[in-house]
Order: C-alpha cells, then sequence, then structure tokens
C-alpha cells in the first residue's frame, strides 16, 4: 500500500494498450478519477496499427497472439475471444516451402536444418533458467556450447527465420538471461499461435475498455504530440502540439504516466521538467529497441506458390527471406517479415527499388516452375507497401529488446521506477509513471507485456498493490 493517496486527475501519454489498461484499471477502481489520454496518432492502439492494403486489412505492428490455453493464460488472447477475432491458428512446426537462387528445391534440407536447429534450442533452453543478470552471456555463445554452429547459407538462414528475425539483431548482442525465455519473446517453436487476419484490426480488442473508460469520464485527445512533461509536485502538465488546430496546448493533472515506445525516451523526443534524473537515464538505456518491418505485396494470380508459408535461401542471410500468404484473400497477397538491419534497410528503400528487389529475387527462385515461353512480369509484385516503424518519430523501432549484460550493474528497479519531480527523485509522492511493453520484465516485446505493465502500474497510483 502507498503512504500517498492517489491522485484526483491523470494524465496518460499514449493512447496504446498500455494506456488503455491503466485508464481502465484506475476508472473501474475508482469511477471519481478524473482521466485524461494524450495521443500523438489519429488512432487508438499505438503499435496495434493496421491499413486497407488491397481491399483486405493487414496489420503493420502487432499481428500473433502467443500463450493461448495450451500454455498460459494469455490477457489478450481472452480479449480476442471475446471479440471473436478473425484469424487462423498457426504452428512453428508448420513445414517451409523452400528454393535457393539457383531454383533449387532444398526444402528438405531446410527441414533438416531447421529440426536439428530446434533440437538443441531445446536443449539450451532448458540450461538458460540458470543464467542470472550476473553471469550473463550472449545467445550466439549459448548456442554453440549446445552445440548449434551453423556452417552453411541454409543453417544461417534457420537460424535468423526461427530466431534472429524476432528479437535481435545479432545473436552475439542478444542476453540469454533476459530475452532467451521462448514464452516471453516469440521463440516458442512449435507453439500454437493465433494469426490475426480480421477486417476490423487487432486494435478491435480495445473496443470494450474505450467504451468503459469514455462512459465512466475519462476522455482519449487524438492528434496531440507531447513535447513536454513537467513532474514537479503541484505543477504537473503536458505540453503538447495539437495537429488539428495547428495550436500548442497545455494539459494539467495530479500525476502523468508516460506510455511512449522506449524509442522515443532514449531519443529524447519529449523535454521532461525536471531533466530525467542521470541513474534514470542510464536505466532507459539498458535496453535497446529492435527493429522488425513489413513488406505487404500484391502478386499476379498466375503467380502460385504450393506452401502459405516459403523462405528463399539467398547468399545474404535474411535478405528478403521469409513470406507468408494471406489465407482469407482471394488477391493473392504475401506478406514478408524481417528483423534487424534487414528490416531497417527495407524501410528505406522506395517503392520502385524494393519491387525490383522482389522481382529479381523470385525470378531467380521461381522461374523453374513456369514453361519457357511464360511471362516474366509474372514475378513483379503489382501493389506494395512497407512499414516504417524504424524511421517513425512516434515511435523509433518496433519494440525492445535485451542486449547481453543489461541489468548486470542497474537495477531493473531503477528502469520501471515513477519519479517524484523532488530532490530526490526516488523517494515521495510520484508524479511521473512508466508503463509500456518494455517495462514488464517478463513479457517485454508483446502486448501482453503492455497490458501487464499498465495494470501494475494502475495498482500502484490506487496504492491497491499486493
Amino acid at each position: 500500500m502507498s503512504d500517498y493517496p492517489p491522485p484526483q486527475s491523470l494524465i496518460i501519454v499514449g493512447a496504446g494498450m498500455a494506456g488503455i489498461k491503466v485508464a481502465h484499471e484506475c476508472l473501474n477502481r475508482n469511477a471519481n478519477m478524473k482521466i485524461l489520454i494524450i495521443e500523438a496518432n489519429d488512432y487508438v492502439g499505438g503499435r496495434m496499427r493496421n491499413f486497407n492494403f488491397e481491399g483486405h486489412t493487414v496489420e503493420m505492428g502487432a499481428n500473433w497472439i502467443s500463450g493461448l490455453e495450451t500454455t498460459f493464460q494469455n490477457p489478450i488472447w481472452k480479449l480476442a475471444k471475446l471479440m471473436k477475432m478473425n484469424g487462423h491458428h498457426v504452428d512453428r512446426n508448420e513445414s517451409f516451402f523452400a528454393y535457393d537462387l539457383d531454383g533449387n528445391n532444398v526444402t528438405t534440407c531446410y527441414q533438416k536444418s531447421r529440426i536439428k536447429f530446434e533440437t538443441i534450442y531445446q536443449k539450451a533452453l532448458k540450461s538458460s533458467k540458470y543464467i542470472q543478470a550476473t553471469s550473463d552471456v550472449d545467445a550466439k555463445s549459448f548456442l554453440e556450447e549446445h552445440g548449434w554452429r551453423p556452417n552453411n547459407l541454409i543453417d544461417a538462414h534457420v537460424e535468423y527465420n526461427m530466431l534472429e528475425v524476432w528479437i535481435t539483431d545479432n545473436l552475439k548482442q542478444l542476453s540469454v538471461a533476459h530475452n532467451f525465455d521462448p514464452i516471453a519473446n516469440d521463440v516458442d517453436l512449435g507453439k500454437d499461435e493465433f494469426f490475426v487476419e480480421d477486417k476490423r484490426g487487432y486494435n478491435c480488442i480495445l473496443k470494450d475498455m474505450i467504451k468503459d473508460i469514455v462512459q465512466k469520464g475519462g476522455e482519449i485527445i487524438l492528434n496531440n504530440i507531447v513535447e513536454c512533461i513537467s513532474y514537479r509536485k503541484n505543477n504537473c502538465f503536458v505540453k503538447a502540439n495539437d495537429l488539428f488546430q495547428k495550436t500548442q496546448k497545455i494539459y494539467k493533472a495530479d500525476a502523468i504516466v508516460c506510455t511512449v515506445s522506449l524509442g522515443v525516451l532514449q531519443n529524447n523526443k519529449i523535454e521532461f521538467l525536471p531533466t530525467l534524473p542521470p541513474w534514470k537515464v542510464k536505466a532507459l538505456h539498458e535496453m535497446q529497441m529492435h527493429f522488425f518491418s513489413k513488406v505487404f505485396i500484391k502478386m499476379k494470380p498466375e503467380f502460385t506458390i504450393q506452401k502459405d508459408n516459403f523462405c528463399i535461401i539467398s547468399k545474404q542471410r535474411g535478405f528478403l527471406t521469409t513470406w507468408m500468404k494471406y489465407r482469407n484473400s482471394n488477391k493473392n497477397l504475401y506478406m514478408c517479415y524481417l528483423g534487424g538491419q534487414e528490416a531497417k534497410r527495407v524501410e528505406t528503400l522506395d517503392s520502385k527499388t524494393l519491387i525490383q528487389e522482389i522481382e529479381q529475387l523470385f525470378s531467380q527462385a521461381f522461374k523453374h516452375m513456369l514453361p519457357n515461353n511464360f511471362d516474366s512480369t509474372i514475378f513483379r509484385p503489382l501493389e506494395i507497401a512497407v512499414t516504417n516503424w524504424s524511421n517513425d518519430s512516434r515511435f523509433c523501432g518496433a519494440y525492445s529488446l535485451y542486449p547481453v549484460h543489461a541489468f548486470q550493474e542497474v537495477p531493473f528497479q531503477d528502469f520501471t521506477r515513477g519519479l517524484s519531480g523532488g530532490i530526490n527523485s526516488k523517494e515521495g509522492f510520484i508524479t511521473l509513471y512508466f508503463a509500456g511493453e518494455a517495462f514488464d520484465d517478463e513479457f517485454n516485446g508483446w502486448v501482453q507485456g503492455a497490458y501487464r505493465s499498465g495494470e501494475m502500474v494502475a495498482k500502484s497510483i490506487l496504492g491497491t498493490m499486493d
């Protein structure tokens, strides 16, 4: 229990899962609290974001829901079921169709390498639970100790597709102590997951919470970019640039919850008054932002692949390698998902260049599938769209990851700890809280991490912590 009474008014910066959960939890427990949510974008959902591509709703950000009934009770899965979310179950053991750039079918070799990786990875997982932050090692060395030593292009692509694409730019930089847990970081190979493919979008899971918030007097303001946060006691305010009215506005409250992306904080996109103390700045830089991108393409009807999932083994590791077909669309739509520097590279390309890259890649891998007199333009995407998480100043990356040796000298509590705005900012009435996927120590990078973080912060605000 807190020694201080909860604030009567609260400003929440960011209307993603964490921000919405903070507001919903607070108002459920204290309907008299005055809550204002300020969002920079023109939609609610943060990195749960979608758009219409060729008449089909595709997800720019969050797309998979992991941890269904067979593993642990994921609150996001519960929300999805309540909304009767459309999509399909996926199995990480589902076979891939694999070709190299000479048009050779290397699916058998790819599957053998994949099985080998999974076997070694599972062994490594069992021993990783004994690795603490104080004795942290990098994932590449750890896998090598357990027998995984990629010695050809197929092995390298398997390693990238099965692990690296999701959580790191380089396994040499990935923490085993923090980011090797399969449940927490989307590397639970073979477990049941759900791929959201719903015309309402992934963020429709927020619908009921938003309705409750508004009915209980909460307010959500869109198109307001927060430029400054003052968290001094009795002088808490948020200065925002209203993009619609093209004016600057000041919003006041007793306390503030900052739920913006970790990348925004690390890149100093918001001014804090007083400036964040050195210990807090250091803690915020213990983690990194991962680059994860998606490429969406529409192909001619004549372009057909035997499997819904396929990969292309090129000479460059991770180069536009992993593809999947949209099952619920009749428009012949495909998505490629990328991680690390390849994701960042692709997001900098213009559409013409990227179309040329894909056309050349597909023609090399699949030209053998067609007769000699085929139309070569069959490999050219008709339409294309790409995410922009790495270049968007409102996010500065896709989601958080733990580099090796993170929090060896800095306590994790410093990362999540709120600030009082006083001389000793670790003590006193907290006026600035932090929430979001990065601030959950078990499910960072996931929507459920943001949910849990928002729930925890709300309980802290209300003084109802166990």
